[in-house]
């Protein structure tokens, strides 16, 4: 069956369309296995064709978005979208093709720009709006955007990014509702005046629509175009085939709409069934259950950890509505299926899709009794698994997923990464499955996730299940490390459930249940503990990261479990060097106090007098580290309690080593309330400052990154760091 399109463009601006890798690049095009009654003619609008095509149903009086303050029916939304339709063509100039990027949180008037800049016959660029100018910037480079509309609440890095780029044109902003009249968001004002009525463009339904960027898990983001005709495919393959979509339907999740999977979920497949859609800007476990509680939500959509998060509070709020949870972004794990289940008795369908695919193009409907797996290609796509060389594996054995349908790969201007990713007119998607004797699709991996130790092949993944079974667990990521003697060992960075007394005795706890639950070869020899995984602003794990840092470590394969000093002192003449012996603060192998060593740089680099500290020497576990050519006893960790050592400084920044006293005091003096800021990040900080008294805001953000930081107010952490430095001195 040939794909739907004629060949004759609506764009006149064509940058797009000639930057699409050539076309014997491109996947298989398959619309030979869509639902029955599904076909698209050759010219279609994916706006009108979804919200005037739910007006046209008689649905203009229904509920489309609920938020935090109001409804808008399809009748309010078809008005704004027409409006700002209107002011992009008729005031901003712009013509079918051009680029626009689009930045904000998930609200009502994001959702109204996307479909607007689509109806103008434009193209969408959506931006998550946890990036910063500098990011913004290299997107808008790589579109060549002419246009931006931005949420007035993520406004201060896209004016950085516009400053800094000749090419953005022009910058509009709205509010959330598009109700503000009076303040910065000129773009309600701008389209309050405006008539309403816009007539869509008649684009090809193989017009480039939008351009979604990857989440950047294994390194710089990736621009995936999709055409008028993918957004419809989106809607009537997944939903059809695994659920039975209602107009009363209420769907909410925590995805952003920059990411596809919430574009799909949060928008494009409610708007094709009529049904409507909870937006909440800042989702939290709190947040997504009194969204669930208010609007009686029917369809959630979000990630194996916020589903974790959720089941502490779960009983304190009433989530009864709720009828159908899908998760997708990361592997959904039996322990979490189980507890979900057992909280609430409806079962998590998991699902697999991708930036390059749109949404999701395989499930486990619970209705097929493929609960644990993640089930079978959805109705419009055919799988296979494949080995190295694209030859097609045994029954049984693990191999690389290959999937084609009426969704592909086009990667903009990346002929390099495009011949990645298709391979012999299939998608391969670089995830690791195998089939069980029932056909089901069974999770493994990431490919680049496998670890090769002395010629083994290690799944990451099944490492994690085991790790995640432990009750001291609470988040784990496990990589690959290399090393000289086995080629790559198993590391595993964990997020401990509670405090950590002794993390050597918790180190060696967990090697040996690993032992014990799989092949013994598998455990992983290096263990560190961390307070938080680095992740994307879509939540999945940045697992290059954790692979970076590992290297930048560079353990051996005979490296003691974390917090073992086997009694060996370790000369310490920089801070580098200090830094390096510490993840997030916490003492690793060598045993590093931070709070002794937080001591001796705040006196160096802040001024600090009066400091002094002492040790009663006893034999708790006590390292003995050298700073400077002078002994120094400490803790074997911050979070040591045995009471043995009496560390006092000025102003009271520690208390017997112990961190939440450095944290409390830090944040008291800086002003600073995440609550993740560790001695080892404050140092870390105040060497940055030292080194530069106005660092950018890439140093800052290559800081960040390199202590693992998740903190929500980066852009000010270095500027309050200094402040409080100066205030110390005085």
């Amino acid at each position: 069956m040939v794909p739907p399109g004629d060949g004759r463009t609506a764009h006149v601006d064509t940058f797009v369309l000639d930057n699409l890798p050539p076309r014997d690049l491109w996947p298989v095009i398959d619309y030979s296995n869509m639902p029955d009654g599904i076909f698209y003619g050759d010219r279609l609008n994916c706006a009108e064709e979804l919200i005037g095509g739910a007006i046209d149903r008689g649905f203009g009086d229904r509920p489309a978005l609920h938020f935090d303050g109001g409804v808008w029916t399809y009748a309010d939304l078809a008005g704004r979208i027409d409006r700002i339709a209107g002011f992009l063509t008729e005031q901003c100039g712009l013509v079918p093709g051009n680029r626009v990027l689009l930045r904000g949180p998930n609200t009502p008037m994001l959702v109204a720009c996307w479909f607007a800049v689509a109806k103008a016959g434009g193209i969408c660029v959506t931006t998550m709006s946890l990036l910063r100018h500098g990011e913004i910037g290299a997107i808008a480079g790589k579109v060549r955007a002419r246009f931006a509309l931005c949420d007035v609440a993520s406004a201060e890095e896209m004016r950085l990014a516009a400053a800094a780029d000749d090419g953005l044109e022009r910058v509009h902003y709205f509010s959330a509702a598009g109700d503000d009249r009076h303040g910065e968001a000129d773009l309600d004002r701008e389209i309050a005046a405006l008539p309403g009525g816009f007539d869509a463009v008649d684009t090809a339904a193989d017009d480039p629509l939008f351009v979604a960027f990857t989440s950047g898990t294994t390194g710089e983001p990736k621009g995936a175009v999709h055409f008028h005709r993918d957004a419809l495919a989106a809607t009537d393959c997944f939903p059809r085939d695994v659920w039975r979509i209602e107009p009363d339907h209420v769907f909410t999740g925590t995805p952003p709409i920059a990411f596809t999977y919430g574009l799909g979920a949060l928008a494009l497949i409610p708007f094709r069934f009529g049904a409507s859609s909870v937006l909440i800007s800042s989702p939290t476990p709190e947040t997504l259950l009194e969204a669930l509680e208010a609007h009686g939500v029917t369809d959630l959509y979000t990630a194996p950890t916020m589903y974790r998060r959720m089941l502490p509070v779960l009983q304190s709020h009433d989530a009864s509505s709720l009828k159908r949870c899908n998760s997708a972004g990361e592997h959904l794990t039996d322990d979490t299926l189980t507890q979900w289940r057992e909280a609430t008795g409806l079962t998590i369908v998991d699902q697999i899709g991708s930036t390059e695919m749109l949404h999701n193009f395989m499930a486990a409907p619970p209705s097929e009794g493929f609960t644990g797996t993640t089930g079978r290609p959805v109705q419009g796509y055919t799988a296979k698994l494949v080995d190295h060389d694209g030859a097609p594996v045994a029954a049984g054995e693990t191999g690389r997923l290959a999937v084609r349908g009426p969704v592909g790969c086009r990667y903009l201007a990346n002929e390099d990464r495009q011949r990645d990713y298709v391979r012999d007119g299939w998608n391969v998607t670089g995830d690791l499955f195998y089939r069980d004797e029932s056909g089901r699709y069974c999770y493994v991996g990431r490919a680049d996730d496998l670890i090769v130790s002395s010629g083994y092949n290690i799944p990451g993944l099944e490492v994690e299940q085991v790790l995640q079974g432990h009750d001291r667990v609470a988040e784990c990521a496990v990589v690959g490390v290399a090393d000289p003697d086995r080629g790559q060992i198993v590391g595993a960075f964990i997020v401990p459930a509670g405090d950590v007394p002794d993390p050597g005795k918790l180190a060696a706890e967990l090697q040996d249940y690993v032992k014990a639950s799989i092949a013994p070869y598998k455990y992983p020899r290096v263990i560190e503990f961390i307070d938080e995984l680095p992740r994307t602003a879509t939540g999945k794990v940045q697992r290059f990261k954790l692979r970076q840092f590992a290297e930048r470590r560079a353990p051996t394969s005979e490296a003691p479990g974390l917090g073992r000093n086997n009694g060996q002192e370790r000369k310490i003449g920089t801070m580098t060097e200090i830094l390096e012996l510490t993840v997030n603060g916490r003492a690793r192998a060598d045993a590093v106090a931070g709070n002794v060593l937080l001591v001796d740089y705040l006196r160096e680099v802040a001024g600090l007098t009066g400091t002094k500290m002492g040790c009663d020497g006893g034999e708790c576990g006590a390292c003995t580290v050298l700073v400077d050519g002078e002994p120094r006893l400490s803790c074997v960790t911050l979070a040591q309690s045995c009471a043995g050592c009496n560390v006092e400084t000025v102003e009271g920044l520690t208390r017997n080593g112990r961190p939440g006293a450095v944290q409390k005091a830090f944040h008291e003096k800086l002003g600073s309330q995440c609550g993740y800021c560790t001695p080892g990040m404050i140092m870390s900080a105040l060497d940055l400052v030292s080194q530069n008294s106005a660092p950018s805001d890439g140093d800052v953000r290559e800081w960040l990154e390199g202590n693992l930081c998740r903190c929500t107010g980066y852009h000010n952490i270095v500027k309050s760091i200094r402040a409080g430095a100066e205030a110390m001195k005085g």
